[in-house]
């Protein structure tokens, strides 16, 4: 996370995007946030660190998920790995919420592509495409 904060910070990027699954969109939406605020993750990280909220907001965050599980596409947390504590914490803001939502599926033109890609049994399938109909119908009423 602060490497590509560090890099975002040293290329002046104006956004961030992210596309895969839940891990993808919190490392994505991590640095987002710490690009624009100074300190080290631990400063605002839950549990392990001092939990301080963010002073500015974060990078505009783009959200491609390829999978419907985690739904970290519509919270406003990054769940994070620390491997010295060998825990999961957050990275919390109401800032965090991602500005656009972008199904994956939308972005491929065939059926044909997407199950080369994503193989998964039709149940699967059926439901994850509820989840994000469901994603859908939330971000219009935002």
């Amino acid at each position: 996370v602060e490497t590509g904060a560090r890099l975002a910070r040293d290329e002046r990027v104006e956004l961030v995007a992210s596309i895969g699954g839940g891990s993808a969109m919190d490392l994505g939406k991590a640095i987002a946030a710490m690009a624009t605020n100074e300190g080290a993750i631990t400063d605002y990280l839950e549990v392990i660190g001092r939990g301080q909220p963010l002073l500015r907001a974060p990078l505009p965050f783009i959200a491609i998920p390829t999978t419907a599980g985690t739904g970290t596409e519509v919270t406003r947390n990054a769940v994070l790995s620390s491997r010295e504590h060998r825990v999961k914490v957050s990275l919390r803001s109401p800032m965090m919420l991602a500005h656009e939502f972008v199904a994956a599926e939308a972005l491929l033109k065939e059926q044909g592509e997407w199950d080369k890609i994503f193989p998964e049994t039709q149940r699967q399938k059926a439901a994850n495409m509820l989840k994000l109909i469901i994603i859908a119908v939330y971000f219009a009423q935002i």
